[in-house]
C-alpha cells in the first residue's frame, strides 16, 4: 500500500518545495509502515498504518476516531434523553381559559399556523437535547491521545510517588490511606503496556528506587511499601524525580502523586514547571479531624542538675478547627511518672504549658510527654533525653603572679568536681579536651599556640573563663579574645581610692536567674578598685551580667561555637576587689561550671537530623557503636568515624522508630539519644479536590491535572490515562448555548 502523508489538505509528495528533512523522515516511516500527520496544534506525530483508516479523511475525523473516555459509563446517561422526546410528543399542557366580554378582542390575537408552532416544539425540543446531550458528554471527560509514545509504540517512562507518611496511616471509612494509594498504584502500573518502564518514590528516597524497573518488579516494589517516619514535600519529590528522568534521557513522561492533600506538603510555589512531564495528582484525602500535638520542647535552664527544680516548657497545637477541652498530659522520666496535666486549646491554637519536676538522680535521662486526643495517635507521644552529670572535670591554668587560693577552696571540696590545678608553664594542651571548664587565671602570656588551642576547646562545647592579671600581654589576651567574639580589654584602671561598687547584676540572665530567695531594692555587691574596661562588639552574644557604677562591665558571659565564654575585668587579688571574700564569688564560680556540663540536643527529629556528635569519645580500630531501643530492644549498628577527640555518628535509613535510645560502645552506655516524628505532618490541615484543582490553575502548573476517581477506575488501557486533548469544558460551553437558544425560542417566538 502506498503511504500518502496529508497535511491539512495537502501531501508532502504533491508538493515539490518540501524539505528534504521532510523527505527523509517520508522515506522513513514508509519503511516501518507508518504514516506521517500533523494535528492541529501544527506537532507532528506519526500514526501507524491501518487499512481500516482513510488518511485522507478530514482531521476532525481522525480525531474522533482516536477518541476516548476518562468515565465512558456515564454515556449511558443518553437514556434520559427519552424524557424530553416523552414530554414533545404526548404534550401534557394544560390549556387555559381566557374570558373576555367583547368579540373585538378577536381581532388582535395574531394567528399562527400549524407548520409553524411544530417548527418551534421542533427546535426547542432540539436545543434541550444537545444540552443535555453536550453536559453527557462533559461528564464522561472525551479526550484524544496526542502522545507520540501512543501512536509508534515507543516505550513510556512512568513515576509513581506514594505518599508513606504517617499521616497515611489514618483511615478515611474505606480504609487504610496507605493500602488504598497503593492500589491505585497498582491499577495504575497495569493499565500501561509490560514494554514500559517504572520509578517508584516514597518518602524514604531509598537507593534501590531511583532508578527504572519493569512492570513486573514495579508491582512487587509497591507491595512492600511500609508506612515511614520520613516527611517530604512534593516539590521535593519532583526534584528526585526529575533527576532520574534526565538522567535516562527519558522523553515520553508521566508522573502519578499519590497523597492526602496535605497542605504542609503542597508549596506549590516551589514546585518546579516542568512541561516535558505529564504529572497526575490521585488525592487519597483523609478526615481533616482536629489533632494536637507537643509541637516541641524545651527547659527554661540550660543544664539539667541533681536534685534542683527543673522547669520544662511544651507548646502544644491544635491543626484542627475543633476547640479540645480537658486533654490529659503527662511527663514521665526513665518509666516514673513526673508530673500531670490537662490543656485546654481552641481550634487552630498554641500554648506553651509549663511543667516542674526535679532529677533525683545522676545518669541518662530518658522522657516521654504524652497527649491523649483521641484523633491522630501517632504523634501523640514526644520523646527527649539528656544527662544528669555524676562529676564535672576542671582545669585551672594559674599564672605565677596569682597567689590566692580562692578557686581551690571552691571546687577541691566537693566530690562533683575532679579538679586540676597547674601552673601556665607546666600546663597541657592535650588535657583540654577532656574537661568541661578551663580557667585562666591570670597567666602573663597566651601565646598562639595556647590560643588555637582554646579556640577549638570552646568551638567544641567547652567553657572558658578568663581572669586578667594587672601584668600580662594585653595584645595576646586581646587576640584571643577578639578570636571569641568576647570584645576587647583596656590598660588597667586605678581607681583605688575612688572604688566602685558592682550595682547591676542581670537577673534574668541564666547564670543568676533563680538563685536569690528575693529581690532588694539595695543590694551589697563587690567593691572593686582596679578593673579593665570591655568594650564588647555589636554582632556578638557576648552580654556583661554584672556592671560598675559607671557602667562598665565587670562579667561578661556569652556563647561561641557550642561552648561558652565568661570575662572578668579584674584579678582576684584582694588589692583589685573584695569578690573573691563576697558570697557572690563561690555561686558564680559554681554557676558557671554547671553550665559547663557537655550537652546534646533534647531531641532528634527522624529523617531530617543526620549526625550525632558525642564529646570526648572514640572508638578504637575494631569497635562500633550501636543504637538499642530501651523499650522493644531493637538495635542498629549505624554509619560513625572518629572527628579529633570526638566522634560522630550519622543517622540515615535507620533507625526509622521514635523513641528513646541508648547509645552504646562495645557494652557500656555512653550517650542516650531521643528521636521524634516531624512534627509538620502533625498540621493535618488538606486541601479539597476543588481546591486544589483551583490552586493548580493560579500557579501556572498546566501539566498538572488531578485525578479523583476510586481504584477500579483507574484500571483500564494506557491511553486511559495517557495525555492527551480534553474537550469536556467546550462542551459545558456548547451546553450553555444550546440552553440559550431554548430561552430565546420560547421568549421571542411568539
Amino acid at each position: 500500500m502506498e503511504c500518502s502523508v496529508k497535511y491539512f489538505g495537502r501531501k508532502y509528495a504533491e508538493e515539490p518545495n518540501e524539505t528534504k528533512a521532510n523527505e527523509k523522515k517520508l522515506a522513513k516511516y514508509r519503511g516501518q509502515g507508518i504514516c506521517d500527520r500533523t494535528i492541529p496544534n501544527g506537532s507532528t506525530s506519526p500514526i501507524k498504518k491501518n487499512p481500516n483508516v482513510d488518511l485522507q479523511l478530514p482531521t476532525y475525523v481522525i480525531l474522533a476516531a482516536h477518541m476516548k473516555f476518562v468515565h465512558p459509563e456515564i454515556l449511558w446517561a443518553h437514556a434520559a434523553l427519552a424524557i424530553p422526546i416523552l414530554v414533545h410528543l404526548f404534550n401534557f399542557r394544560r390549556f387555559k381559559k381566557v374570558l373576555f366580554s367583547n368579540v373585538s378582542f378577536l381581532q388582535e390575537i395574531k394567528h399562527e399556523t400549524k407548520s409553524k408552532s411544530k417548527l418551534k416544539h421542533l427546535l426547542i425540543l432540539l436545543s434541550r437535547m444537545f444540552a443535555m446531550s453536550a453536559l453527557i458528554f462533559a461528564f464522561a471527560q472525551p479526550y484524544t491521545p496526542l502522545s507520540t509514545a501512543d501512536l509508534v509504540g515507543e516505550f513510556k517512562t512512568i513515576g509513581i510517588y506514594i505518599d508513606n507518611s504517617f499521616s497515611m496511616d489514618a483511615n478515611n471509612g474505606e480504609g487504610r490511606l496507605l493500602d488504598l494509594a497503593k492500589n491505585k498504584a497498582i491499577e495504575i502500573v497495569s493499565s500501561y503496556s509490560a514494554s514500559d518502564k517504572f520509578q517508584l518514590l516514597t518518602n524514604d528516597f531509598e537507593g534501590r528506587h531511583q532508578r527504572l524497573v519493569s512492570q513486573e518488579e514495579m508491582l512487587s516494589l509497591i507491595q512492600e511499601v511500609q508506612g515511614s517516619a520520613v516527611f517530604r514535600t512534593v516539590d521535593e519529590v519532583m526534584l528526585r524525580q526529575k533527576e532520574l528522568f534526565d538522567r535516562t534521557n527519558a522523553v515520553n513522561r508521566y508522573s502519578y502523586i499519590l497523597n492526602d492533600l496535605q497542605k504542609v506538603a503542597m508549596p506549590l510555589d516551589r514546585i518546579p514547571q516542568d512541561t516535558l512531564t505529564r504529572v497526575r495528582l490521585i488525592p487519597t484525602p483523609g478526615e481533616n479531624a482536629s489533632n494536637l500535638y507537643v509541637d516541641s520542647l524545651w527547659f527554661t535552664s540550660p543544664v539539667r542538675q541533681l536534685n534542683i527544680p527543673e522547669t520544662m516548657v511544651l507548646r502544644l497545637r491544635n491543626s484542627g478547627q475543633e476547640d479540645l477541652d480537658e486533654m490529659p498530659l503527662e511527663v514521665s522520666m526513665n518509666g516514673e511518672k513526673k508530673s500531670v496535666a490537662t490543656v485546654s486549646l481552641a481550634g487552630e491554637g498554641q500554648i506553651e504549658q509549663q511543667l516542674q519536676y526535679s532529677n533525683t538522680s545522676t545518669g541518662p535521662k530518658y522522657g516521654v510527654a504524652r497527649i491523649n486526643d483521641r484523633y491522630v495517635q501517632q504523634d501523640d507521644a514526644f520523646y527527649f533525653s539528656y544527662p544528669v552529670a555524676d562529676h564535672l572535670k576542671v582545669y585551672h591554668v594559674q599564672g605565677s603572679n596569682a597567689t590566692n587560693n580562692a578557686l581551690a577552696a571552691v571546687f577541691e571540696g566537693d566530690p562533683y568536681f575532679e579538679y586540676m590545678r597547674v601552673g601556665e608553664s607546666a600546663m597541657d594542651y592535650s588535657a583540654l579536651r577532656q574537661h568541661q571548664l578551663v580557667v585562666l587565671e591570670e597567666p602573663s602570656r597566651i601565646g598562639s599556640g595556647f590560643q588555637q588551642e582554646l579556640i577549638k576547646f570552646v568551638e567544641n562545647g567547652g567553657s572558658l573563663l578568663v581572669i586578667p592579671g594587672n601584668s600580662i600581654a594585653l595584645d595576646e589576651y586581646n587576640a584571643l579574645l577578639q578570636s571569641l567574639q568576647a570584645g576587647q580589654m583596656s590598660e588597667l584602671n586605678d581607681i583605688r581610692g575612688f572604688a566602685q561598687n558592682v550595682s547591676t547584676l542581670a537577673l534574668e540572665h541564666p547564670l543568676f536567674n533563680g538563685i536569690f530567695d528575693e529581690k532588694r531594692e539595695r543590694w551589697e555587691l563587690p567593691r572593686v578598685e582596679q578593673y579593665r574596661t570591655i568594650a564588647l562588639p555589636q554582632q556578638s552574644s557576648q552580654q556583661p551580667v554584672m556592671t560598675l557604677q559607671g557602667g562598665s562591665p565587670y562579667l561578661t558571659a556569652g556563647s561561641y561555637g557550642s561552648g561558652r565564654v565568661y570575662v572578668l575585668a579584674s584579678s582576684l587579688d584582694p588589692a583589685s576587689s573584695n569578690f573573691i571574700t563576697h558570697g557572690l564569688f563561690s555561686t558564680t564560680m559554681l554557676r558557671i561550671s554547671e553550665f559547663s556540663q557537655a550537652q546534646m540536643p533534647l531531641y532528634y527529629t527522624l529523617g531530617s537530623d543526620e549526625r550525632i556528635v558525642l564529646k570526648n569519645i572514640q572508638t578504637g580500630p575494631d569497635g562500633s557503636f550501636k543504637l538499642r531501643h530501651i523499650d522493644t530492644k531493637s538495635e542498629y549498628i549505624p554509619e560513625h568515624r572518629n572527628a579529633g577527640g570526638d566522634s560522630e555518628i550519622f543517622i540515615r535509613q535507620e533507625p526509622k522508630e521514635p523513641g528513646n535510645y541508648e547509645v552504646l560502645l562495645g557494652d557500656s552506655v555512653v550517650a542516650g539519644v531521643s528521636f521524634n516524628l516531624d512534627r509538620t505532618e502533625s498540621d493535618t490541615r488538606s486541601y479539597t479536590v476543588s481546591e486544589i484543582t483551583e490552586l493548580l490553575t493560579q500557579s501556572g502548573l498546566t501539566n498538572w491535572m488531578v485525578l479523583d476517581m476510586e481504584a477500579e477506575h483507574l484500571a483500564g488501557s494506557a491511553e486511559t490515562l495517557a495525555d492527551g486533548r480534553t474537550y469536556w469544558y467546550s462542551l459545558i460551553v456548547f451546553a450553555l448555548i444550546f440552553l440559550a437558544i431554548e430561552i430565546l425560542l420560547i421568549k421571542f417566538w411568539k
